[in-house]
């Protein structure tokens, strides 16, 4: 009784944040083209990218927080725990590699990397 409730519990608050994370998101991608904020749209599409792999990562935790949190964890070792954890891995990590190529390419062009607006000044 006690996991079952656990589970319901922590995945519906992963689930929420999951939501709410989308929800920032598609605040983002409106804010790219609207006025007064697409003044800086490189900024908005950068804080859209970042918030759509939180919420990627965020949904495949709970779904492997209400497939796996029972009692005794006897189901930790199945192949879609896996796969669930490579699709988390990759919303964390992707923003923020593709981040860093672009600031790098930005550098080695000679050009001046600007993180309030996450554009390159040359």
């Amino acid at each position: 009784m006690f996991w079952n409730l656990a589970r319901w519990i922590l995945g519906l608050a992963v689930l929420i944040w999951a939501l709410l994370t989308l929800n920032h998101a598609m605040f983002a991608v409106m804010a790219t083209a609207a006025p007064p904020t697409n003044q800086h749209p490189e900024f908005w599409a950068y804080v859209v990218y970042r918030y759509l792999g939180y919420s990627l990562a965020l949904f495949a935790a709970a779904v492997f927080i209400m497939l796996n949190l029972r009692k005794g964890f006897p189901y930790l070792r199945r192949k879609w725990n896996i796969l669930l954890f490579v699709i988390a891995m990759f919303g964390l990590l992707a923003p923020r590699v593709d981040h860093y190529f672009d600031v790098d390419r930005c550098l080695d062009s000679g050009g001046r990397w600007n993180y309030d607006f996450q554009v390159c000044e040359k």
